[in-house]
């Protein structure tokens, strides 16, 4: 990712969690994964990206608010 989009704005070494139930005698799990912010790539909307541990990166966008014209 940062060789496609440069360094990220933000990181955040804990950014998604994700919870595994137990499930046939095995405990519940809780594992992280880091995740980069890229706010400069769009004027409409942040880009996150969730950096696995199997070589895969989960991309998803968050909307930036809408600025009015003070017009």
């Amino acid at each position: 990712m940062i060789a496609a989009f440069g360094e990220p704005d933000i990181r955040h070494a804990i950014g998604m969690v994700i919870t595994t139930p137990e499930r046939d005698g095995k405990p519940e799990t809780t594992q992280s994964y880091p995740t980069m912010i890229y706010t400069k790539l769009s004027e409409t909307a942040d880009v996150h990206v969730t950096v696995y541990p199997t070589d895969k990166v989960g991309i998803t966008f968050q909307g930036k608010a809408v600025k009015k014209d003070a017009g």
